[in-house]
């Protein structure tokens, strides 16, 4: 039939492609990346179940290096690498424990490593990082891992089993042989210019005998670091430097969470548990070189507390530096039970 044809007589197009989106936004857990369209989101070309709108939470079943991106067409997110001195330390566990090292907690968070990242980033965020030493116990699953979980020195475990951890929680002594040595010299930082601190998941019991969260000496000699829950009830007892035990009042051993010493000068220290401070007006007696132990003072007076994590360095200057790391490893604890 002369002068029947197609596509030009019916006015027949071929569809044009669809505008790429275009992704934004730092790839990292936590973090929300936004495109200019909607579309099937995914992670390296694996579609994300009930995830198609132009925003993306990324989650923290990542891995650094991971691929981003959207349906039908996008550019690519790349999820970002850990802080530096997070990714030493997440090597270091893994290197001590075992690839299994940073378990699942609940929540659906595949592993660990992101929050021990998150934790890193706001201590450094905070002034809280360099001169620091520490360990964080909670987020590990071995004996060998938890020993290096942080950054300083070596840990000693004297006679921790694999029954007594717990990776939302840490670690627990039987108050009888089990506590944490370190080569933490009690002289390390200035006479002046000191800080110790814990964070207790479970308080010690109420018996009626002196029990440690940390310390150098046996005894109350000069120059003296010891935190303890006292023999008569349930007070709790602190030295900074000094030999005269001081007693913080309304401060029980049955209280957990952050407890802190803080030496800022040679007439003056505070000890901080929930959010309060209270200032001791004794002046410093010494500086010892003696070894700081955890869950003990110098391996008697042990606790049966449970701890999960503890540290030590210059003086943390302020109240609003003190706040920060009350609050971050608030935050850390409360994100592995998320």
């Amino acid at each position: 039939m002369p002068g029947f044809g197609f596509g030009v007589g019916f006015g027949l197009s071929r569809p044009g492609k669809p505008t790429p989106g275009v992704i934004t936004g730092t790839a990292r857990p936590g973090n929300t990346l936004t495109s200019t369209r909607a579309g099937q989101w995914r992670i390296n070309g694996v579609d994300v179940i009930g995830q198609t709108g132009n925003t993306f939470a990324v989650p923290y079943t990542t891995s650094p290096g991971d691929l981003i991106t959207q349906a039908p067409a996008s550019n690519t997110r790349t999820v970002a690498a850990y802080d530096t001195d997070a990714a030493a330390e997440i090597t270091a566990v893994i290197s001590a424990g075992g690839s299994g090292e940073w378990g699942s907690s609940p929540g659906n968070r595949a592993n660990n490593k992101w929050l021990r990242d998150d934790m890193v980033i706001a201590l450094k965020a905070a002034g809280l990082f360099t001169g620091f030493k520490y360990r964080v116990l909670a987020g590990t699953n071995t004996i060998a891992g938890g020993l290096v979980a942080g950054k300083g020195g070596a840990i000693t475990n004297n006679n921790f089993v694999s029954g007594d951890i717990d990776l939302l929680t840490g670690w627990m002594s039987d108050g009888t042989t089990k506590y944490l040595g370190t080569d933490w010299a009690g002289n390390a930082n200035g006479q002046n210019d000191f800080s110790a601190w814990c964070w207790v998941t479970s308080a010690p019991t109420s018996a009626l005998t002196v029990k440690a969260y940390f310390g150098n000496s046996t005894g109350g000699g000069t120059g003296t670091i010891q935190l303890l829950k006292a023999s008569a009830g349930d007070e709790l007892a602190a030295r900074a430097k000094n030999t005269t035990i001081q007693t913080p009042s309304g401060n029980t051993s049955s209280l957990t969470g952050l407890f802190l010493m803080d030496r800022m000068n040679s007439g003056q220290f505070v000890f901080r548990n929930q959010n309060t401070e209270q200032v001791f007006s004794i002046a410093t007696d010494g500086n010892s070189a003696n070894a700081l132990t955890f869950f003990s003072r110098a391996a008697v007076g042990i606790s049966d507390a449970r701890i999960s994590a503890f540290g030590t360095g210059p003086s943390v200057q302020t109240s609003g530096q003190r706040a920060l790391l009350e609050s971050i490893l608030q935050n850390y604890h409360n994100s592995l039970q998320a």
